[in-house]
């Protein structure tokens, strides 16, 4: 059975890509919140309707070639995943129905989309649902000791105590039984901090203080839980990627003045990078340029402080002043050695089509993970089955560690395709006459076979009745002819109205909306009768010409 994103017809030639760049490296994340019904799921308890609304979410992420999902699993004490420890979602159906985590685990890698875990860590409840809070098995009715009352801006919220090593310890084992039961690519951690200074955890101060500075202590415990997390994790799955959300000012900047995650809320991130127990951070600068925080001072702070390891940008998407300067952000991230740029979060995003991300892109490396390379496919053929193209190979000889096969039109990483698959079967519309195709081997950690598989060259035989010349500009719109039908193939780079007119015929235009990306348009007869066929572009004004 051929999975979802195989269903559709493979597109094999994006915006002039230079066909001799290597593969892109650049993680471009998105946070798909659970909570509160944010992003996911829709106000229903059909689980059908439900599924198939994630599947629209992951087929948009996919077709802005981001290649990253932070998908949230634990808020407000409940999860969506099958736990030992905390009650399921409310606003789900029943658990027994479906299993939220594992269904979009499924289809994020049917996509080729990498998918983590997001849970927030600290705080506990915030916001109106509190029936939630009704509930026996809550972590706050069953060790009421471990809970804290909070009050932000005026709400209330609570928190659990991190100066109790059982607090620790308890969400310690909850992460890792989620480790070992899904097939995550990573965990992603939020609220990994102190809700504020005037936190009540005196009585564990005490207790456990043992005469270090609050402050230090405070830090202290958030830094031993991580590295416990981290250390026991890469034990059970030495390829899981652990990160974290930390918020975005790591101390003041000289005269910038805002709320700051390592004297504020006890959050030290950067000792996280610098000790080695956390793969990547993805700091919340949720700020515009040239503000009164300036969103480029607080994202080179960052990138400047590394220690070696990932630092990818988050941006807060749903800020208007932010949202229409997110092209010139990637830009700047890009220019500035981060390793990507993460939005936060889905619905405010998902109208938008990127132009900085042409072409697709595997998530950043992480050195220190790699693994060795896996085995490349070999044999690869192909045949003409009913109009369409399919392709055979055979899988390598140890292929335990092959996570995708990728496969590639010279060196234009075109589709990923799961590796219980041997082949596949597609309707090519490229505007290519000429593909030269091969596979490569990609495992969980994004590394790519040394060796490719052999090359093949395919006679797209969509064109092999083409009657116009071919252009030297892949952009520019082709006049096809097959089976005595008439087509145009274009690419545009924004949603827009089309007039064709025909000269010289006797119905002599129509009109038709094209999308961004590949437009493959069916002409009418008078087709036939035309010697010059206009394309008018409303919304750009281009105005392009051609001829028989």
């Amino acid at each position: 059975m051929l999975y979802h994103f195989l269903r559709t017809s493979i597109l094999f030639l994006f915006f002039l890509i230079s066909l001799n760049s290597q593969i892109i490296r650049e993680t471009r994340a998105v946070w798909v919140t659970t909570n509160f019904r944010l992003d996911w799921p829709p106000p229903t308890n059909d689980s059908e309707i439900q599924k198939k609304e994630l599947e629209k979410i992951f087929d948009n992420i996919k077709s802005k070639n981001l290649n990253t999902i932070y998908f949230q699993v634990r808020s407000n004490g409940t999860v969506l995943f099958n736990s030992e420890y905390e009650p399921f979602a409310f606003h789900l159906v029943p658990q027994r129905e479906f299993d939220p985590l594992q269904f979009a685990i499924n289809e994020a890698h049917k996509r080729g989309l990498e998918i983590h875990a997001w849970v927030n860590v600290v705080r506990l409840f915030s916001g109106t649902e509190t029936s939630i809070l009704r509930n026996p098995n809550h972590i706050k009715n069953k060790f009421p000791y471990w809970v804290k009352e909070f009050r932000e801006n005026g709400a209330l919220s609570y928190w659990l105590d991190m100066g109790y090593p059982e607090v620790r310890d308890y969400l310690k084992n909850e992460f890792i039984d989620l480790i070992k039961n899904y097939n995550i690519d990573g965990l992603h951690f939020d609220f990994i901090r102190y809700p504020g200074k005037n936190f009540d955890d005196n009585e564990s101060f005490s207790l456990y203080g043992a005469g270090i500075n609050k402050d230090d202590w405070r830090r202290r415990n958030i830094n031993l839980f991580v590295e416990d997390v981290y250390k026991s994790a890469k034990s059970i799955n030495p390829l899981i990627k652990i990160g974290s959300a930390p918020i975005g000012i790591y101390e003041n900047i000289g005269s910038l003045r805002g709320f700051e995650g390592y004297n504020d809320v006890y959050q030290d991130a950067r000792y996280w990078l610098k000790a080695g127990i956390m793969d990547y951070i993805v700091p919340q600068v949720y700020w515009s340029f040239g503000g009164a925080v300036p969103f480029e001072n607080i994202s080179l702070d960052w990138l400047k402080n590394k220690y070696n390891r990932q630092v990818i940008i988050g941006t807060a998407a749903y800020k208007s002043e932010v949202k229409t300067q997110l092209n010139r952000m990637i830009d700047f991230t890009r220019e500035n050695n981060s390793d990507g740029i993460a939005f936060f979060r889905y619905e405010n995003i998902k109208d938008i089509n990127f132009a900085k991300f042409e072409e697709k892109a595997f998530p950043v490396e992480y050195p220190w993970i790699k693994k060795n390379e896996p085995l490349a496919p070999t044999n690869l053929t192909y045949s003409f089955v009913d109009n369409m193209i399919q392709l055979n190979w055979t899988k390598p000889g140890n292929s335990n560690s092959v996570f995708y096969y990728g496969l590639f039109n010279k060196d234009e990483l075109i589709e990923l395709f799961p590796s219980e698959i041997s082949s596949i079967k597609f309707k090519s519309i490229s505007n290519k006459y000429v593909l030269n195709l091969h596979l490569k081997s990609i495992d969980k950690a994004w590394n790519e076979s040394v060796e490719s598989s052999n090359s093949i060259t395919i006679k797209n035989p969509i064109l092999s009745g083409f009657y116009n010349s071919v252009f030297d500009s892949e952009a520019r719109p082709i006049l096809l002819k097959t089976n005595n039908n008439f087509y145009i193939s274009l690419i545009s780079l924004a949603n827009d109205n089309l007039l064709i007119e025909f000269e010289n015929s006797i119905n002599n235009s129509i009109t038709t909306k094209i999308t961004r990306g590949r437009n493959i348009i069916k002409l009418s007869s008078n087709a036939a009768e035309a010697k010059e066929i206009k394309l008018k572009f409303t919304n750009s004004g281009r105005s392009i010409s051609l001829y028989k």
